[in-house]
């Protein structure tokens, strides 16, 4: 073949990137990641990843509304993510989850706040929330088994039940971090607070989906917070697996029952806020925990914002969408 008939070189074309911001009931939480391939399945190679704590759960906790203060926080981190995010040639995706579906406002507020930085919010259906978490994690679990997949957020928690990689059932309970600690006086909380709030939990693991799964995956901000905190932070090794054993969790508890989230935050280096939120989020774990009757669970890194990738390169027009149903 002479050089006339040779085929132009061409290089091997790029990995869509992609930006996806949360809105969560305690952080708004940006990922940008590359995704190989342009499809779903495809691996992620993460790029950038930040996150501010906005404590909206709260807030909407005591108001039943988001504040003109919380919206403005809101509005800045957007802002800010999404200048970062453009700034990195990606697809932005930006999803709102329990928080803003419990404010009165939740809608008219984001309305506004995707006006401001001119990016569609799609406000997710409970429903669609655990599927998108679970499609996060999906690539992560086992091909074999019966499991359970806990995402335990700011105001609900989504648990999931699969066999291997495959969904069979899921429920979206009532309860979060966030959520809970609204309940909660004193720091550390107070022993009658705390009691109520283990009442609160309890009413709602009738509404789990029934099954008997073996093991346990729990991702969000209570498991990653966990892992930064007592002997699970000690024993955490970088790039690999943390697995928590319900010993380990209730003896977690009970330091940040004895403890204020101030010193605690002071050792750890994490905000005092999020210290604060971790108590009732590690209580809500132990209670999924202890309903399966399992005695430990695997920390996952993915969550939410990846699944939002995955559907959206699947299905770039109706990622936040229930299926076959109408627009949440």
């Amino acid at each position: 073949m002479n050089q006339s008939q040779a085929r132009p070189w061409r290089s091997a074309p790029a990995a869509p990137r992609y930006a996806a911001i949360d809105i969560g009931s305690d952080t708004v939480h940006l990922v940008v990641a590359d995704l190989s391939g342009s499809t779903a399945s495809g691996a992620l190679r993460m790029v950038h990843s930040e996150s501010e704590l906005v404590e909206l759960g709260r807030v909407v906790g005591r108001r039943g509304r988001i504040t003109v203060a919380a919206e403005a926080q809101i509005g800045r981190a957007l802002e800010r993510m999404v200048r970062r995010a453009r700034k990195s040639g990606a697809v932005i995706l930006i999803a709102a989850t329990e928080a803003s579906r419990r404010a009165s406002n939740g809608e008219e507020v984001l309305t506004r706040l995707g006006a401001r930085v001119k990016v569609p919010i799609r406000l997710l259906s409970p429903t669609r929330e655990a599927e998108l978490g679970f499609a996060g994690v999906r690539p992560e679990l086992p091909t074999r088994g019966d499991l359970a997949v806990i995402d335990s957020g700011g105001a609900s928690t989504e648990t999931t039940l699969t066999r291997g990689r495959t969904t069979v059932a899921a429920a979206s309970l009532p309860v979060g971090a966030a959520l809970l600690a609204t309940g909660l006086s004193g720091d550390p909380p107070r022993p009658i607070d705390w009691a109520l709030t283990a009442i609160q939990i309890g009413a709602t693991l009738s509404s789990l989906p029934e099954g008997h799964p073996r093991h346990a995956f729990a991702t969000g901000g209570t498991a990653h917070g966990l892992l930064a905190v007592g002997s699970i932070r000690a024993r955490r090794k970088p790039g690999s697996r943390v697995r928590i054993t319900l010993d380990e969790l209730e003896a977690t508890v009970a330091l940040l029952l004895a403890r204020p989230a101030r010193r605690i935050g002071t050792e750890t280096g994490i905000d005092p806020r999020r210290v604060a939120l971790l108590a009732p989020g590690a209580l809500i774990l132990g209670a999924i925990l202890g309903h399966y009757r399992l005695a430990d669970f695997d920390v996952l890194e993915a969550g939410v914002r990846e699944g939002m990738i995955r559907a959206a390169a699947a299905d770039p027009g109706g990622w936040w969408l229930d299926p076959a149903g109408p627009e949440a």
